[in-house]
């Protein structure tokens, strides 16, 4: 159940990283919990307003505006972007249920019939030994949920490229100038780029900047995430690393090819699928003994 009292557990771990004061500003305009939330003692704290998260969502909002200057009757495109956008909802629904049913198999409170169907893998006792999920969707991307999320944003602001053929030839014509080199030797331009500045190229990129700042914003914290993990499971998370991609799923296949190419393919995958993580356990306890 929601209770406003909790908190990210990442943010236990940067208060412990951080100053107080940094740590306070983070949460002013980034984290956006009340301050209480740290301090019961002093619950009429007013609660900070995290408005960059405010700002991000303005911006991942302004392709509806073009949208809406930009008219054009719905097309087939519309039609396989909607289908889209529900199979990346079923993609992170399934994830975040994945991590669910594993942290209840890892915690030996998993029942098969308490779970969603796509949720109840074979758990095994290599993979509570583990300490994190690598079955199902979390063997192809180390993050499929946030995979799923930013590409349903990302498909979001869409609609607005394809409405109008002007705006899609400002946006070509943006890159082009921004990096010539992905223009051919005699390819006509759209704009000549004598009448247009960089400035120009800069605005008719705008429509990309949603999606930009969203994945930064992912990529940062995502970051952050994986450094915690790997502090609890360093050799586990860090073959993890090496194996799976940290969010596009069909790189996973080109990492595993490239450790063939070295020869820890085999090392690997036992340390990230089977008893290799296990093993390096036993052997922990053994010599701490």
């Amino acid at each position: 159940m929601f209770d406003s009292s909790d908190e990210d557990y990442r943010w236990a771990v940067l208060r412990t990283k951080v100053p107080p004061w940094l740590f306070e500003l983070i949460n002013v305009i980034f984290i956006g919990t009340s301050l209480s939330t740290y301090y019961p003692a002093s619950p009429n704290l007013i609660p900070s307003s995290a408005f960059i998260q405010n700002v991000l969502l303005l911006v991942i909002a302004c392709p509806t505006v073009i949208a809406v200057t930009h008219p054009s009757p719905l097309t087939r495109t519309d039609g396989v972007l909607a289908l889209t956008a529900l199979a990346l909802l079923a993609w992170e629904f399934t994830a975040d249920n994945q991590q669910f049913a594993y942290h209840a198999w890892k915690h030996g409170k998993y029942d098969a019939r308490e779970h969603w169907p796509g949720a109840r893998l074979a758990w095994t006792k290599d993979d509570a030994a583990r300490g994190f999920c690598t079955r199902g969707l979390w063997s192809w991307s180390r993050h499929p949920n946030f995979f799923a999320e930013q590409s349903f944003w990302v498909r979001l602001r869409s609609p607005p490229l394809h409405a109008s053929s002007l705006l899609m030839a400002e946006l070509k014509q943006g890159v082009l100038n921004l990096i010539p080199l992905l223009s051919l030797p005699d390819a006509s331009p759209l704009i000549p780029a004598d009448k247009t500045s960089f400035v120009d190229a800069l605005r008719a990129l705008v429509p990309l900047s949603p999606s930009i700042a969203l994945c930064l914003l992912f990529l940062s914290s995502t970051r952050f995430t994986e450094s915690i993990s790997e502090s609890k499971y360093p050799r586990g998370y860090a073959a993890y690393r090496a194996r799976v991609s940290m969010f596009v799923p069909v790189l996973t296949p080109v990492w595993g090819a490239l450790l063939s190419l070295t020869g820890q393919k085999g090392e690997v995958d036992d340390l990230v699928w089977g008893s290799g993580a296990r093993e390096a356990e036993n052997k922990g306890k053994a010599k701490a003994e």
